[in-house]
């Protein structure tokens, strides 16, 4: 490991065939092997900077991930964790100016940083006047499915994988799923184009309850708008030999085959009776949704990692956080909630003027009732995640990574946060300032509070007249 930090690479695997000699888990030093031989060339790609047809997130993100997984593989190491961390801070909207005075040493490790330019601060949202109420979705008579159904998975069969939907960004890769663009063959044989959210086979007592959560919510929450509805659920067996590709990299997966099983919504019951049997007998369950644009992410609209420092106006913001606020409330009134409150859960679908969210396997449903206190907890996760994020750019102080988030280190998290404003937060008034402090200091035990005085802001900024309640 000294060697490693010293990027001595080849003394660093000659002490590893050492090890290698009366280590019983050759498995990993194999592999931490073949990353200390990838070290030298990630090195050289660090260096590089990004090219001019490129963006700076395009750049960052494969970087990051293979940056990590140097990591998981070797150990840390101090140039290591410098280069991970400046190309976290870059891609939170950091001024590179400011991390060069901070650590000189990147000068070398990153001689590009330099020459990059600083983030600029407003987008438009659109042209017209902001509204809370979302605009109808025309209803699909199509479904994807009908009953319980056997088919193929290949290229040219009736359910197709394609590319991966969880490793356009970091923070995108899930702890107990992968997620990859699909095509499935509805009953009228055209082709629908999803999201494929498939369990990880290697983490099944982990995965497999939040999988069974995750179906039950959806089910319990498909009249509501802004859910995503679920198309189908099922199970798929590859055939000998195969795996579905790693999220180190943006593989596809369209060269697997196999063989599926496939459930329409009604068929839920039979699916959770056949989950533990199948997903123990090798097969993979998956749950099918539709499928939303990067571009449509809160992080793209919100985030100042990629906003580069620009804001959506403060109305355009208040109409996503009420909106989320309403979904919420519903959960709420169902004994869910939701927990996992990072941005990246959430889209803005224009046409329809609407919050969507995805990702419910870490919320969780209470049958005999939600406690004030657990009410409280979510808002304040949400304050601290979410609310805070979409009009600072960035989440609260303390608040949980954006990135991928265990069941159990939401139940640890802080019940409370303390704000801490930047001067591009002076654009926002007080009282919204004021709303979010208290909701992150426990202030708010229902949801509706939390909507009512956010209304009570939107109704001072809007052009538009006195804001809807609907």
């Amino acid at each position: 490991m000294d060697a490693w930090g010293r990027k001595e690479f080849e003394a660093a695997r000659r002490g590893l065939r050492y090890i290698l000699l009366w280590d019983p888990d050759r498995r990993r030093l194999f592999q931490a092997d073949r990353a200390i031989q990838a070290a030298l060339s990630w090195l050289a790609n660090a260096a590089k900077g990004p090219r001019r047809d490129q963006t700076l997130q395009e750049y960052l993100t494969p970087l990051e991930l293979e940056g990590r997984e140097l990591r998981n593989q070797v150990g840390s190491a101090r140039w290591l964790d410098l280069i991970l961390d400046t190309f976290l801070r870059l891609r939170k909207g950091a001024n590179p100016a400011d991390l060069v005075y901070e650590k000189p040493e990147l000068k070398s490790e990153l001689p590009w940083l330099s020459d990059l330019e600083p983030p600029r601060p407003t987008r438009s949202l659109s042209s017209g006047p902001i509204r809370l109420e979302r605009q109808t979705q025309p209803a699909t008579s199509e479904r994807s499915v009908r009953g319980i159904q056997e088919a193929i998975l290949g290229r040219d069969q009736d359910v197709r994988l394609g590319e991966p939907l969880d490793t356009w960004v970091a923070e995108a890769r899930g702890s107990s799923a992968r997620v990859f663009t699909a095509h499935l063959r509805t009953p009228i044989s055209q082709l629908k184009s999803c999201a494929l959210k498939i369990m990880r086979s290697d983490r099944i007592d982990y995965a497999l309850p939040l999988f069974r959560e995750e179906i039950q919510i959806l089910a319990l929450m498909r009249d509501v708008p802004g859910i995503t509805p679920l198309l189908e659920c099922g199970f798929i067996q590859l055939d000998d030999g195969q795996d579905l590709p790693t999220d180190v990299r943006s593989h596809s997966a369209q060269e697997l085959s196999g063989k599926v099983v496939r459930y329409a919504p009604e068929e839920i019951v039979g699916y959770l009776a056949e989950l533990e049997v199948k997903a123990h007998s090798g097969w993979l369950p998956y749950l099918a949704i539709d499928k939303y644009s990067q571009g449509d992410n809160l992080l793209q609209f919100c985030d100042t990692g990629h906003t580069h420092g620009r804001f959506l106006p403060i109305d355009a913001l208040l109409c996503m956080a009420i909106q989320i606020c309403d979904i919420l409330e519903i959960a709420h009134a169902r004994n869910i909630v939701y927990r996992d409150h990072k941005i990246l859960h959430y889209y803005w679908l224009e046409p329809y003027n609407g919050i969507y969210v995805i990702d419910w396997n870490v919320a969780k449903r209470h049958p005999h009732g939600l406690s004030a206190e657990e009410k409280q907890f979510d808002l304040v996760q949400f304050g601290a995640r979410a609310l805070h994020h979409i009009f600072t750019g960035r989440p609260a102080p303390g608040a949980l990574p954006t990135g991928p988030t265990r069941p159990d280190e939401i139940e640890a998290a802080a019940h409370s946060y303390r704000a801490q404003w930047t001067y591009d937060d002076q654009r926002l008034p007080t009282a919204l300032k004021d709303i979010i402090e208290k909701d992150l200091a426990g202030g708010y035990t229902q949801v509706r509070g939390l909507r009512y005085d956010l209304s009570q802001v939107f109704q001072q900024m809007s052009s538009d007249g006195p804001a809807q309640t609907g």
